[in-house]
């Protein structure tokens, strides 16, 4: 049974197959063309740059920043941040504080950060 709303009255629409068919399309694109630009790239910061660029443009970001960790603690590509809020990220990781060390956990910073 079906009504305004959703499967049996529970209160959800069911989600529509053929959006999140397209949604999915629309993230496999971009992930392939993602592996195909990163694959040209040849040094540490062209990928940096490239997936910013890509990422940036499927999600609709205004602003991004791909930290490295590989000698030190720096900024590899950036786009639509202030010099001033990448300084303190990158001092913060220098601390040793969580952007120290790679982890599942992610930073969140306020609109006017940026």
């Amino acid at each position: 049974m079906t009504d305004e709303e959703g499967p049996s009255g529970h209160g959800a629409p069911a989600p529509d197959p053929v959006s999140a068919s397209t949604r999915l399309e629309a993230e496999m694109a971009t992930l392939g063309s993602l592996a195909v630009a990163t694959d040209r790239a040849r040094t540490p910061a062209e990928v940096a740059a490239t997936a910013l660029d890509i990422l940036g443009r499927a999600t609709g970001a205004d602003g991004g920043l791909v930290t490295s960790t590989d000698r030190i603690y720096e900024a590899t590509a950036h786009r639509g941040v202030r010099q001033e809020t990448i300084d303190v990220i990158l001092a913060y990781g220098q601390l040793g504080g969580p952007l120290a060390t790679p982890s599942d956990t992610s930073l969140t910073l306020s609109e006017d950060t940026f």
